[in-house]
C-alpha cells in the first residue's frame, strides 16, 4: 500500500481508510451522506464514501470521465484521510470552528482541500512513474 509505505517511512503509524460503496444515502459518523455528494471522506470514522452514481455525475455535470478522473477523485478523498491520519485535520477543523467570519472559515477549508489535492497529485505521479495508471 502506497500511503502505508510513505507514512511508515516517516516513523509514523498508518491506518488505512475503508471504502464504503452506497446507493441513495448512507449514515456515517459525520452524518448522512447523500448520493448527490457522490464522494466524501468522514474524519470521524476514517472512511471514504462513494456512491454508485458518482462516475455518471462527473460525466454528465462536468464532462469528466475515464480512469484518470476516477483515480484523481478517489486519491483526493484519500488525501483527506492521510491528513487526518497525520493529525492535521483535527486542529484545522478546530481553527474553522473558532473563526467568527465565513471568509476566514472558507480560507481554512480551501487549505484543507489544497492539502488533499497535493497529496492526490503526489500519489498519481508515483502511480504514473510505476506505470500503474492508464490515462
Amino acid at each position: 500500500d502506497f500511503w502505508r509505505r510513505e507514512i511508515e517511512a516517516l516513523g509514523l503509524k498508518f491506518r488505512p481508510s475503508k471504502l464504503v460503496l452506497f446507493r441513495n444515502e448512507v449514515k456515517s459518523r459525520c452524518g448522512k451522506i447523500a448520493e448527490d455528494n457522490g464522494l466524501a471522506y468522514c474524519p470521524l470514522d476514517g472512511r471514504t464514501y462513494l456512491s454508485f452514481a458518482m462516475w455518471s455525475k462527473l460525466e454528465i455535470e462536468f464532462e469528466a470521465s475515464g480512469p484518470s478522473v476516477r483515480a484523481y477523485a478517489l486519491a483526493h478523498e484519500y488525501g483527506h484521510h492521510v491528513t487526518n491520519n497525520l493529525g492535521m485535520m483535527g486542529p484545522l477543523f478546530g481553527l474553522i470552528v473558532r473563526q467568527k467570519d465565513n471568509i476566514t472559515q472558507n480560507r481554512i477549508t480551501v487549505v484543507n482541500e489544497l492539502w488533499a489535492d497535493g497529496l492526490a497529485g503526489y500519489f498519481l505521479v508515483a502511480m504514473a512513474r510505476d506505470e500503474r495508471l492508464n490515462t
